[in-house]
């Protein structure tokens, strides 16, 4: 798990697992399966979270020191987690221009959206990703070279 040479052509995330102890690594997965379990698939518990975001690069997003979230980043496929309390707050320059460099490494970005979830879906069109296919209750969005 974390942010390690095999997927780090790109420029460095503001903070990555790899550069934390277990205790912040745990605490990051935790917050996002707090976050998501009620949109999780039925059945999926923590465990099997656990093990599927360690798929990801796990960018975490602090404000005043707090936890408040995370994006997920797997080659050129982000997802951002974050507390309702951080909404409107957390995406930094920082963020910004490390979804940038991911961008002009990959040529584009893209990411998803359970139908539904109009916070998502207004979040994807601020950030200008475009809706490209909608399947299984879920649309497609990409950023970059259409």
């Amino acid at each position: 798990m974390g942010y390690d040479s095999t997927h780090s052509e790109h420029t460095e995330p503001p903070e990555a697992l790899s550069s934390m102890n277990q205790d912040r690594q745990m605490a990051v997965i935790a917050m996002m399966f707090s976050v998501l379990k009620d949109r999780l698939p039925d059945g999926m518990g923590y465990e099997a979270f656990a093990e599927f975001a360690s798929r990801f690069d796990l960018v975490p997003i602090s404000i005043g020191g707090a936890l408040v979230g995370a994006i997920m980043v797997l080659r050129n496929r982000v997802h951002a987690v974050t507390i309702p309390a951080a909404k409107g707050r957390w995406y930094s320059k920082r963020i910004h221009r490390y979804l940038q460099s991911l961008q002009r490494h990959y040529g584009e970005l893209t990411t998803c959206v359970e139908d539904g979830y109009a916070v998502g879906h207004e979040f994807a069109a601020r950030l200008g990703f475009k809706p490209t296919i909608r399947r299984n209750n879920v649309t497609e969005y990409v950023r970059g070279n259409q």
